[in-house]
């Protein structure tokens, strides 16, 4: 699932923040409250969500989230590719690039569960 936004763009011509905008319709905060999104044939969205108790670190996608995105880390933590979404551990210093879109700015990620 961490790949979720560069997969689904990649074969959909559906632009990042309006993905986005469907997924915060259905409740999503962050992207590791989600198993499997599909763009089905009709353009709708089908989302399959982690149980609470499931729920990863992921890339926030509340409208502001993505605007202060970090090139160097200032304390350790779990962190976000704002590109693509991967999200990994990450220590304090240069952040350094993404290791699936080679990308350099992230986010920290939220582990926030989502409310239904």
């Amino acid at each position: 699932m961490e790949n979720l936004p560069l997969i689904i763009l990649k074969k959909k011509t559906l632009a990042a923040m309006s993905f986005f905008a469907e997924l915060r319709l259905r409740g999503v905060s962050q992207l590791g409250q989600i198993e499997t999104a599909i763009v089905e044939s009709s353009g709708q969205i089908s989302v399959f969500y982690y149980e609470d108790k499931e729920v990863k670190h992921g890339l926030p996608i509340m409208p502001e989230s993505l605007k202060y995105a970090l090139k160097n880390i200032s304390k350790e933590g779990q962190y976000s590719c704002t590109f693509c979404g991967h999200t990994e551990m990450k220590q304090q210093g240069k952040a350094g690039n993404c290791p699936k879109c080679t990308k350099d700015e992230w986010v920290e990620a939220s582990s926030k569960r989502r409310v239904t």
